[in-house]
Order: C-alpha cells, then structure tokens, then sequence
C-alpha cells in the first residue's frame, strides 16, 4: 500500500465514522458516496443533510485535488487517478 493510499484511508474511515460518507473499494478503485441526502419531506422533496465533519471533507477534496496525478470532472461523478488506484466521488442525492 503506498503512502497516498494509507492517506486515503485514513480520511475515509474518519469521514465514515461521522456517516458523512461511505465507501466500498473493488480492485484498485474506491467508490466514495459523499452522504448529502437525508431523505424526503411531506411534498416528497428531498432534504440535504448537512455535512457533519465539514473541515474534514473539505481537507479531503483539498488532498485529492493536489495528490492526484489526473482530475477528470467532465462528468456528475468526479474521478481521481493515482498511482495505483483511482478514487470515484458521487452524492447519495445523485441516487434518488
């Protein structure tokens, strides 16, 4: 495992712990869903949950954004490549 690796390690079971998102890996990629979505009211219009460790998840991107040797956000998920692994960021809003 590379030091980029145990980094991104370290942010994700911070920032699951606080359920501000939530992660599988397969392969050499991980699937990061950022929890924005608490669910619907009355009118079935979705509620935004607030990020709970917001620093943190900004200290996150940050890392990503400056760590990672390619960024394509050309599309509504954003994908970060690294030596080794990649790292794929969607909103759990985007899945209702």
């Amino acid at each position: 495992m590379t030091n980029a690796e145990m980094t991104l390690n370290e942010f994700l079971g911070t920032l699951e712990e606080s359920d501000d998102l939530y992660f599988y890996k397969r392969d050499n990629c991980y699937d990061v869903t950022i929890n924005d979505y608490e669910g619907l009211d009355k009118n079935n219009d979705e509620i935004i949950r607030d990020i709970v460790n917001y620093r943190m998840m900004e200290a996150f991107v940050k890392w990503l954004d400056k760590e990672a040797i390619h960024h394509d956000d050309e599309s509504l998920y954003e994908e970060y490549q690294f030596d080794g692994f990649s790292v794929i960021i969607g909103y759990a809003s985007y899945d209702i």
